[in-house]
């Protein structure tokens, strides 16, 4: 009995031995298998395919930084260089030049002498397709008759820049027209309580913005425009008339600011994509941030277009693009110049 228990202890104890062995074993191995993996994470490579470890940064002395270890940002984010750029991000250009009525009048010469002239300084081209007094510079189906001023010789050159690699921008005026207001009286005209077109303070005649044939003319007309070629389409004499007997004024009712907003959002929906959609308002309108009247409030126009255009001065054009930077992040503003001196943004130069 005795040798027998001895033999049973000896046989325990080389046992409890092994395990213990096995454990240190096992130990050793979730040791170095965790360590593998932490190392796994720290391991990088550089180009040249060399295997790196990466030290984590409480093992890494620091200093100060100084001037010389930070690039300078502007805006959001922009490098210095990307400042320069970041003006003509809404415009796609940084300036642009002008083709009035006065220019298209004196024929294909003039237009090509202006476009020759204009397009070594600048890098896009306004031109002027239908203007103040409701004439139309180019061969458009949607015109009325007798508006159509443009010869031959004149719309084939009005088509050669719609077509060219440059950025054109088709300028049509749209409410201020006594020309159709006073052919179409019915309508599209905009009348007074007597039911005879209205006349404003300068003895001019606008159209109706509420009249359904009027915002379909303006719809096709933007739209003729686009499929010529143009990049972008600017409004012009988007307005209801402000100066005169207003009292007298036959607009149905109406709010003047719902109704152009509207018309804006109809006009956008018939362009096709890609086509900007600009529009020129006073610098009064931007400064104060509405003018009820004409049918201008800022914070709500602003997103329906691209673009604001305001015939200012190079002094007040920074001011007008933070009014309009302040009711949209998505629309540009562009000063209409006559001067560009000391303008470094985009501008619409108008001679």
């Amino acid at each position: 009995m005795a040798s027998g228990t001895r033999g049973y202890r000896s046989y325990s104890g080389r046992g409890n031995k092994g395990k213990i062995a096995l454990a240190i074993l096992l130990s050793i191995i979730i040791l170095a298998a965790a360590a593998f993996l932490l190392l796994q994470s720290r391991i990088y490579y550089d180009a040249n395919g060399t295997p790196h470890i990466r030290l984590p940064e409480w093992s890494v002395q620091t200093r100060p930084l100084s001037p010389d270890d930070v690039e300078l940002v502007f805006g959001d984010g922009d490098t210095e260089e990307d400042a320069a750029e970041s003006a003509a991000s809404f415009t796609r250009y940084t300036n642009a030049f002008s083709v009035t009525e006065e220019t298209l009048k004196n024929g294909p010469e003039a237009i090509n002498t202006a476009w020759a002239s204009g397009i070594t300084d600048h890098q896009a081209a306004a031109i002027t397709l239908k203007d103040a007094d409701g004439m139309v510079w180019f061969d458009s189906e949607s015109a009325i008759p007798g508006s159509i001023k443009a010869t031959t010789a004149v719309i084939t050159a009005v088509h050669d820049i719609a077509e060219s690699d440059v950025h054109t921008i088709a300028r049509i005026n749209t409410l201020h027209d006594p020309f159709t207001a006073k052919q179409w009286v019915t309508d599209m005209g905009l009348r007074n309580l007597s039911g005879y077109i209205f006349f404003d303070g300068n003895n001019s005649q606008w159209l109706d913005a509420n009249k359904a044939r009027t915002r379909q003319k303006i719809c096709e007309m933007a739209v003729e425009a686009a499929e010529m070629g143009f990049n972008e389409i600017l409004l012009t004499g988007f307005a209801y008339p402000t100066d005169g007997n207003m009292e007298d004024m036959n607009d149905g009712g109406v709010n003047h600011v719902e109704t152009l907003e509207s018309l804006l959002k109809e006009i956008r929906a018939a362009l096709p994509e890609g086509v900007l959609l600009s529009v020129e308002l006073s610098a009064e309108t931007i400064q104060n941030g509405s003018n009820e009247a004409a049918g201008h409030r800022l914070s709500s126009l602003a997103p329906l277009v691209d673009t604001i255009y305001a015939e200012t001065t190079g002094a007040e054009a920074a001011a007008l693009r933070d009014g309009v930077a302040a009711r949209s992040k998505t629309c540009g503003f562009v000063p209409e110049v006559t001067d560009a001196k000391n303008i470094s943004d985009p501008y619409l130069l108008l001679k």
